[in-house]
């Protein structure tokens, strides 16, 4: 799923971490909505996300194809100084779903 493989990739990112500490945990409000049908769908999501050393919001748009996911943008941005910390490779970054 786009939310725990993004989560993931901002807790293991360096610049995140060195931004908000560790542990990083996710926040408890997400908006946003995703839509599987089959191999096909689409997400667009942001939630928060915290460590012990500030909190940040994670935005989420993605495209199911053919079962694999396609993230079209995939940034962090850090609450309080609005740097935007950018998870996507220089290429569409693809996750291969089971």
């Amino acid at each position: 799923e786009p939310y725990t493989h993004s989560l993931e990739l901002a807790r293991t990112d360096p610049r995140v971490r060195a931004a908000l500490g560790e542990p990083i945990g996710p926040g408890w409000m997400i908006s946003g909505e995703i839509e599987v049908s089959g191999p096909s769908g689409e997400a667009s999501l942001s939630y928060p996300i915290s460590g012990p050393d500030g909190s940040a919001t994670v935005y989420v748009e993605a495209t199911k194809t053919t079962g694999q996911w396609q993230y079209q943008t995939l940034i962090v941005e850090i609450d309080g100084t609005g740097e935007r910390i950018d998870l996507a490779p220089d290429e569409v970054l693809a996750e291969e779903m089971p």
